[in-house]
């Protein structure tokens, strides 16, 4: 929702109560779509989509009633028929539950955070607009009846974003939105596995950067700023520039860390770690080794494949086994 937000300012100004903020609360069907879709509303334009903009007319001609009444948020739920869900690039139909929030609601200090790209999680009352914005510096004082939202929304920081929950009924009812940075992953050591999980990342619109052990130093000082939704695999076989890296990993917010290599490989850096670095033995034992889901790879691809999907299911708190198995939400 930056994207949205930031056109919003750019149309608007300071005159924030001219644009309408829609966000989803709650999908059902769909066969999957793209989260966190935000579609901003002014009198005149619209900008972002929902899923993939066939619910955009039906939400856009809400939002400008929101506007023209004064109000300062609304809900909508829009059906969306398996035909134009199709058309629009998705598997099927389905309906969104969609919350209508004049922009001005926000407050200027979570604007500033959202614009300034900060990991967040925004509690939004959903009867009122009222928000307030969660980081891992700042957990805000509330009132008790926001307490339940608030302590979801600190728990979603440090233990991986579940993107969006309404928690509550009625008038006691919030959105919880996860608004956090794209993955990242640092791959140390260079390869053709290192190229295919830039590839592969790269369709994910994640950001993958390569390193060599010549950039070792390098490497170790990127993870000061690696947040929980980043991760290092560590390729190279050179026992003391990868655990280098991976003793900075293990220091950082990171969540995921890898190592490729074979069993013995994996206990002589798990040697070198406890022994030679000084790492306990439970913080080297988070190391991922060897690295990724048993989808029985062969090639690079494949393998990066397997990499690419634990983290992706460390990131979102998943087990990673088959939806069959389970019960409840299977998106997200």
């Amino acid at each position: 929702m930056r994207n949205e937000v930031a056109l919003a300012q750019q149309w608007c100004g300071d005159q924030l109560d001219r644009a309408v903020l829609a966000r989803v609360m709650l999908t059902e069907g769909f066969g999957g779509r793209r989260s966190g879709e935000a579609l901003v509303v002014t009198d005149t334009m619209s900008g972002g989509a929902l899923a993939a903009g066939a619910a955009d007319a039906a939400v856009i001609e809400a939002a400008r009633a929101l506007l023209a009444s004064g109000g300062r948020c609304a809900t909508a739920n829009v059906a969306v028929g398996d035909s134009e869900g199709v058309a629009a690039g998705l598997a099927c139909g389905g309906r969104l539950h969609v919350l209508l929030q004049r922009l001005d609601s926000l407050g200027t200090d979570v604007m500033g955070q959202v614009l300034a790209g900060a990991d967040v999680v925004l509690v939004t009352e959903i009867h009122s607009g009222s928000t307030v914005a969660v980081s891992s510096a700042v957990i805000p004082s509330v009132q008790p009846e926001w307490n339940e939202a608030v302590n979801l929304a600190a728990r979603m920081l440090t233990k991986g974003p579940a993107g969006t929950v309404v928690v509550g009924e009625g008038d006691a009812a919030f959105l919880v939105q996860a608004v956090v940075s794209t993955p990242s992953l640092l791959v140390f050591g260079r390869a053709a596995l290192a190229e295919a999980l830039v590839r592969i990342g790269g369709v994910l619109g994640w950001s993958v950067a390569v390193m060599a052990e010549t950039q070792t130093n390098a490497a170790v000082t990127s993870m000061q700023t690696a947040g929980p939704n980043d991760g290092v695999v560590v390729l190279s076989h050179d026992v003391a520039a990868s655990c280098a890296v991976l003793a900075a990993a293990l220091g950082s917010n990171a969540r995921y860390l890898g190592a490729l290599g074979s069993r013995h490989t994996q206990g002589a850096r798990r040697e070198h770690l406890v022994n030679v670095l000084n790492i306990s033995e439970s913080h080297a034992d988070l190391v991922r080794g060897p690295v990724g889901l048993d989808l029985g790879a062969r090639d690079p691809e494949e393998t990066a494949l397997a990499i690419v999907a634990e983290m992706l299911a460390v990131i979102r708190n998943r087990t990673a086994v088959p939806l069959v198995s389970t019960s409840g939400a299977i998106n997200g």
